[in-house]
């Protein structure tokens, strides 16, 4: 009877110590790794694509920075990168100047009336 209790106890203490010393981190990566390939070859991966397609001659394919020096020297660029930046402000502002004292009334209201807000 103390042998079977002895061996029950060191099956219960041997994931315990397996834990301590961080043996079992690596369990779980078999559910992560699809999702990770998923996101590598879903965003990642154009991502560098057209990251390495900026930096080519469109002609040639040889690598260069002539796409950047174009896009610098043309002022038309610039234009267009100042007014989207305004619109980024200015809805910024109109959502917290909107989104706050909506936030602030629903937050006063009755528990049941604020889950239907």
């Amino acid at each position: 009877m103390t042998i079977a209790v002895s061996a029950d106890a060191a099956t219960k203490a041997a994931p315990a110590a397996k834990r301590r010393r961080g043996e079992g981190r690596w369990d779980y990566i078999v559910f992560v790794a699809p999702l990770l390939l998923l996101i590598l070859l879903v965003f990642d991966l154009p991502l560098l694509t057209t990251a390495l397609w900026s930096f080519s001659h469109p002609e040639t394919g040889a690598l260069t920075t002539g796409n950047y020096v174009e896009f610098v020297d043309a002022g038309y660029f610039l234009k267009i990168i100042w007014r989207t930046a305004l619109v980024a402000i200015e809805v910024t502002l109109l959502c917290a100047l909107l989104g706050y004292p909506l936030a602030y009334w629903i937050s006063k209201l009755p528990p049941n009336r604020q889950m239907l807000m």
